[in-house]
This record gives structure tokens, C-alpha cells and sequence, in this order.
């Protein structure tokens, strides 16, 4: 059987989601990118599979969405702002990840 290549998106968070396919390289090898080249990879045909924005889902032709599978919350989500950025810190009552 050929190996299906898949493109996982480089961020910590989403890495559980190809964790069981990046445990069998031999048939799934498994590529880490930002979400904008995995989604240029599986438009142009060159990875089986890829993590990408919900955008390009409407973008492509001939796409699926696998079920019960995203990188999503369903509360407030901390988030840490660089050091010397003009973000604001997040309010520490919604710090919560569920």
C-alpha cells in the first residue's frame, strides 16, 4: 500500500490530532507546517491529508471533514501575549481552558 501524506499544522495544540498517524511513518509520513502551506499542499494535490483553516474547506473541490476532530474549545481560551507586545494580557477570570 502507498503512504499517504499528511500535512499536521506545527502548533502545539493540534499535534494530538496526527499523533496515532505520525506513529507509522511507513504508511502515513507526516509533515509539520503553519495551517496557510498545508492548506497550498493539499490544493495543489502534494499531501493526502491536511489540518487547515475552515476557510479553505469552501476554497477546495472534492474535500471531507473528518467528524469529531478539530482543534476547537468550548469556553475562554488563555492566551499569553509576547514580551513587550501591544496586546493586552487576558482578563485572569477567563484564563480557563475546558
Amino acid at each position: 500500500m502507498k503512504p499517504l501524506r499528511v500535512c499536521g499544522v506545527s502548533f502545539l495544540n493540534a499535534r494530538p490530532l496526527v499523533a496515532g498517524l505520525a506513529a507509522r511513518p511507513d504508511r502515513f509520513p507526516v509533515r509539520y507546517d503553519p495551517p496557510s502551506p498545508c492548506a497550498r499542499l493539499l490544493h495543489t494535490h502534494e499531501t493526502h491529508l491536511g489540518l487547515i483553516p475552515s476557510i479553505e474547506y469552501l476554497r477546495g473541490e472534492g474535500y471531507a471533514i473528518v467528524p469529531d476532530c478539530a482543534v476547537a474549545s468550548d469556553g475562554p481560551v488563555a492566551v499569553k501575549s509576547p514580551p513587550n507586545s501591544s496586546v493586552a494580557a487576558p482578563d485572569p477570570a477567563c484564563a480557563v481552558v475546558k
